[in-house]
């Protein structure tokens, strides 16, 4: 697979070569230092501060994630012809105004349009982060150093969510300015840090051939079948974020009988194994192979979790209550670590390198999809319908990763007989379609 080369000439790529890496460490933490701080924090502001009702955070929250679905999505493809590390800078400029304006509004329109503003940059952000530290690492690197990316999102976050807790000893206006304040400051120290990092030329529009226009790739992406799949299969593997989140805590709190803590220890839990393991579990997922491997893995562990809880749901004894819930969160956990592991590779390997602002930017809908979706479904279908909706949706998250893998190999095999129609697009890279050891990434690493 031929790489494209970066803005650093070859005497300067040495001494930059592990300098990259730790500044995108440095900004990812502080990056998700102040969301952390600011999203543990912004339900108990927005209806105090903002005078929501509940039903208005959730309804601002769904817009905007539409908003970013639609407005963020090809914002991302400019990927493709735009510098990542310009793009990038650019979004977390304007992440640090958009957040400020918080401070400037009251009530249910002024929230969802500022909302709708911080996620549209939000999600154009993700691609266009991914594709900057493709350009930046090694190839046989990129899996192990996005691993360590995302170990550093969730340090940051958990020190976050602690500043939070001490916010909200004091939750009143001038609290609620001051945790703005800082989020919007540590969106412009990772601008700053970012800046360091050496640029990634984008690959030249002309390398398509003369005359294509900017919807080319749209189009390419969206008949290549394998490529849907896969980004189908992935959103359904992500609902793990959904059963850590708001499932698991939401059946503790209501439908258990287990004291309140145990919502709080489960998380601990879950935080604890994700910062540790993520590295280990990202080294099998260096090739198409092994991260095809370990989306099927990912399936079986969330069918697995899921049965644990069915088991809790229909348990008497408080005991074994806690011990099968705690089972589910340790299987539901690694189904975390091998589905982000799995597709950070998938996603950036078999995306054409001509097309591929676009094709993560159409990678990502399915998580961010499922963030939009999910919740609804295991709450208002999953929860009430006990032990059974438990076992629907276990059976379902392993058919998902049986269908990553099918995708994956279908998706290769176009490549190789070089059908690059309606199958595999307009291909992948060079060599990608047959050589499986060589086939390591580069999502949403950062937020």
């Amino acid at each position: 697979m031929t790489e494209r080369p970066t803005a650093p000439t070859a005497p300067m790529a040495a001494p930059l070569r592990r300098r990259p890496v730790a500044l995108l460490a440095a900004a990812t933490f502080a990056d998700s230092a102040g969301s952390g701080l600011f999203l543990s924090s912004a339900a108990v502001f927005y209806t105090r501060h903002l005078g929501l009702t509940a039903t208005e955070v959730g309804l601002g929250l769904s817009i905007a994630g539409v908003a970013a679905l639609l407005l963020g999505t090809p914002l991302a493809g400019l990927a493709d012809r735009i510098p990542a590390r310009t793009l990038r800078i650019c979004f977390d400029l304007w992440r640090a105004a958009a957040i400020l304006g918080f401070l400037l509004v009251d009530g249910f329109l002024g929230y969802t349009l500022v909302l709708s503003l911080v996620l549209v940059a939000d999600r154009a952000n993700g691609t266009t982060f991914q594709i900057l530290v493709g350009g930046l690492v090694p190839a046989e690197r990129r899996v192990v150093t996005m691993a360590r990316l995302r170990v550093a999102f969730n340090a940051g976050f958990t020190v976050g969510a602690l500043l939070a807790g001490l916010a909200l000893l004091r939750p009143d206006a001038g609290t609620f300015r001051t945790v703005v304040l800082v989020d919007s400051a540590t969106f412009l120290l990772a601008t700053a840090l970012i800046a360091l990092v050496p640029s990634v030329a984008p690959v030249a529009a002309g390398e398509r051939g003369r005359g294509a226009g900017w919807a080319e790739g749209w189009r390419t992406a969206a008949k290549d079948r394998p490529y849907l799949l896969l980004t189908a299969a992935n959103g359904a593997l992500s609902l793990h974020q959904t059963l850590v989140g708001i499932a698991i805590p939401v059946w503790v709190a209501t439908r258990s009988g287990l004291p309140g803590p145990t919502v709080a220890a489960l998380a601990a839990v879950n935080t604890v194994l994700a910062v540790t393991l993520q590295v280990r579990a990202a080294r099998g997922a260096t090739s198409l192979d092994g991260a095809s491997r370990a989306l099927t893995r990912a399936g079986w562990a969330l069918a697995a979790g899921c049965g644990a809880m069915a088991l809790a749901d229909a348990a008497g004894a408080r005991w074994s209550v806690l011990a099968l819930t705690v089972l589910a969160m340790l299987f539901v956990t690694g189904a975390e670590l091998w589905q982000s592991a799995g597709a950070w590779s998938v996603a950036y390997e078999l995306a054409p390198e001509v097309d591929r602002g676009k094709y993560l930017s159409v990678f990502d809908l399915g998580v961010n999809a499922e963030r939009l979706a999910g919740p609804a479904l295991l709450t208002a279908l999953v929860l009430p319908s006990g032990p059974v909706g438990w076992l629907a949706v276990g059976v379902l998250l392993a058919a998902s990763g049986l269908g990553a893998r099918f995708a994956v190999s279908r998706h290769r095999n176009a490549g190789a007989s070089g059908d690059a129609g309606t199958d595999a697009g307009a291909g992948t890279d060079a060599g990608a379609g047959t050589d499986a050891g060589a086939a390591p990434v580069g999502a949403e690493a950062a937020r």
